[in-house]
């Protein structure tokens, strides 16, 4: 099964990493992996630290359903790494990240995240990955992730992990306060 042939409409136009990023146009990084090569991506996710770091299934399809893992714990323990400046890149680097990252403003947090899918054997898994800021400051991280991201929806996803930050009191209960950014 090849990525290519989910392309959503969105994808079909040219692409900042910023849209890329929100529009979730797997081709954009898939070019960007032939770019810049399989040697350079391996030494990048050595320096990173990044999950198992297994890039079987090719430089273009090692994270989409290759061979690489990561669980939540190591999510969450990469993205506290980037937040704090633990990882070996510029603070220019994580600002644009940073910046790029803003998925919703929910009174006064902010949720930067970003979701992902990926094929795991038979099984697809659906990640939804971030932190929430008030005043700037991250006050939780989290990772979720989903095994069968046929039987739950984009939007249910949503729902779930909302539920959950609202539960543990870093986002407002009142979900209509919290609008796209």
């Amino acid at each position: 099964m090849g990525w290519q042939a989910q392309a959503l409409d969105a994808w079909e136009r040219d692409h900042t990493l910023a849209s890329a990023m929100a529009d979730s146009a797997v081709w954009v990084f898939q070019a960007i992996a032939r770019r810049v090569g399989k040697p350079a991506m391996g030494e990048w996710l050595d320096r990173l630290d990044y999950g198992n770091r297994d890039m079987t299934g090719g430089v273009d399809q090692f994270w989409l359903q290759g061979g690489l893992r990561i669980s939540a714990q190591e999510q969450v323990a990469f993205l506290r790494r980037l937040v704090e400046g633990r990882l070996p890149v510029t603070a220019r680097s994580r600002r644009i990240v940073r910046g790029i990252l803003v998925a919703e403003r929910c009174g006064d947090a902010v949720i930067r995240a970003k979701t992902g899918t990926a094929m795991a054997g038979k099984e697809g898994i659906a990640w939804w990955v971030g932190w929430v800021e008030r005043g700037g400051e991250p006050v939780a991280y989290f990772a979720l992730n989903y095994r069968t991201f046929e039987e739950t929806p984009r939007r249910a996803r949503f729902g779930i992990g909302h539920a959950i930050l609202e539960e543990a009191g870093v986002i407002p209960k009142a979900r209509e306060v919290c609008r796209a950014a």
